[in-house]
């Protein structure tokens, strides 16, 4: 048997630091530290997608959760913004056309409508909203570099006008004779390298971010923070299931059951705790632990009593 070789401390960092080297925007983690506190990015991006150009955002979130209504799923936002005008913006960036669904956006956009209305006011109240799929492929294919969904009346083209907004960018879009901002702002979204990009402001904080060292040692602590967690969901996640099939097969050996019983509960225990660390969703929680959110929810105030 081949011995297997321990990495030093060196090489995981050269490791992060040759993945870092890689990103592009439309990849989830490195789109999350680029947007992260930084609103006049945000701005930018968003007045090219939605064509406003006087948007002025006045909040900015990455990686918000809501979850308004006891026992609904759960849902975090890339990017959720809200402007001067009070209308709101989820910004999305997926690389997998299932996590692109339009059911996944009518789902985002009607979490934005239940976290905006509160008790006593009017449904004329909701504000606007935009939820944006900026996609790595075409998932509509149909070439176009943006899809604009808003309701409508089929027969007539009347539009209903109730201030929900669907925009999908479609990042494999590629036309070198298309010098519009959009088109640019799509290439920029496939780039690695700073120098390669127009958008100026996204081109700097990517700089910012690859090319220094606080920036690069920030993302390298980001890619191993996310690995872990990975790690501690998966071994949650499978001794969990472990549990589940021996319960299912009816097992009966007292101190195995015993013991696997209590790695089950230590798996629990320990996704409760990434939940209340703000670093997994409830919902997320409790598909790892084949439950529903309803029991996962009971299963945590239990814990706060023992």
């Amino acid at each position: 048997m081949s011995e297997v070789k321990l990495l030093t401390e060196e090489e995981w960092q050269e490791m992060y630091r040759n993945i870092v080297k890689n990103l592009r925007p439309i990849d989830d983690d490195f789109f999350t530290k680029l947007f992260q506190d930084n609103i006049p990015l945000a701005e930018e991006v968003l007045r090219i997608i939605t064509d406003i150009p006087d948007l002025h955002l006045t909040s900015l979130k990455t990686q918000e959760h809501i979850t308004k209504l006891a026992g609904m799923r759960a849902v975090r936002f890339d990017a959720y913004g809200i402007d001067s005008q009070g209308r709101k913006f989820d910004m999305e960036v997926q690389r997998s056309d299932e996590g692109a669904s339009p059911q996944r956006a009518r789902y985002y956009s009607s979490s934005i409508d239940a976290d905006s209305l509160h008790k006593g006011e009017e449904f004329a109240d909701l504000p606007i909203t935009y939820v944006i799929f900026i996609t790595e492929n075409d998932i509509f294919e149909k070439g176009r570099l943006i899809y604009h969904f808003d309701r409508m009346d089929k027969d007539t083209g009347l539009m209903l006008g109730d201030g929900a907004h669907i925009i999908y960018v479609n990042g494999a879009y590629h036309d070198p004779d298309d010098t519009s901002a959009l088109a640019r702002l799509v290439h920029d979204m496939r780039c690695t390298r700073a120098e390669d990009m127009y958008t100026e402001l996204l081109a700097a904080k990517t700089r910012a971010l690859k090319e220094t060292e606080e920036g690069a040692t920030s993302m390298c602590k980001a890619i191993e923070d996310m690995q872990r967690l990975a790690m501690q969901i998966g071994e949650a996640k499978g001794e969990a299931r472990g549990e589940a099939r021996g319960e299912a097969r009816g097992e009966a050996r007292g101190e195995a059951r015993g013991e696997a019983r209590g790695e089950v509960k230590g798996a629990l225990k320990q996704l409760v705790k990434l939940v209340k660390k703000g670093l997994l969703s409830v919902d997320d929680a409790a598909d790892s632990a084949e439950m529903t959110v309803p029991e996962f929810e009971a299963y945590m105030a239990q814990v706060t009593t023992w």
